[in-house]
């Protein structure tokens, strides 16, 4: 019943287990919200809006948000709540991407191009439709930008790196 904004979040796995609920990531109940450019991976709901569920009446702004890796339901789920403003999210390995309302022309279905899913490194490589989506007004998309690469290193024995530190 509030109002509000999230913006610049990362929802790494959460989960929901309540058999009568959904919405892992984030749950509006009757709410006013904007959700732009967070970045949602693996999250979890019994029910669905694994990753956003809008309930209860209200209106949200979905917009540049990755929602990725999502195993069961649907990722984002809209249930009496009008969902204005969605545009420019990317989807990506969800049991379902969407619930009870339909995706933008603007939404895109591609991998991210994370730079380590393992290390929960969140971070897109350069090439990430994420940082280059299909329609260039959309950039950026998720709470992260570039962050992986190359690091240059010289080669050196054990024994000189610990001199360097005597």
């Amino acid at each position: 019943g509030s109002s509000g904004e999230i913006r610049f979040n990362v929802f790494a796995y959460d989960s929901c287990y309540a058999s009568t609920s959904d919405g892992a990531g984030i749950r509006a109940e009757a709410s006013t919200t904007t959700v732009f450019n967070n970045t949602f991976v693996g999250c979890y709901s019994v029910v669905n809006g694994s990753a956003f569920a809008g309930v209860f009446g209200g209106t949200t702004v979905f917009r540049n948000n990755a929602v990725t890796h999502s195993p069961r339901g649907a990722a984002v789920h809209a249930t009496s709540t009008v969902i204005t403003g969605n545009s420019c999210n990317l989807y990506w390995a969800n049991a379902a991407n969407f619930g009870n309302w339909t995706p933008a022309a603007t939404d895109i279905i591609a991998d991210p191009l994370f730079c380590d899913l393992a290390a929960l490194d969140f971070t897109v490589r350069d090439d990430s439709p994420c940082l280059n989506p299909p329609t260039p007004s959309c950039a950026p998309i998720g709470a992260l930008g570039a962050g992986c690469g190359m690091v240059a290193v010289e080669p050196t024995s054990f024994g000189r790196i610990k001199a360097m530190y005597r």
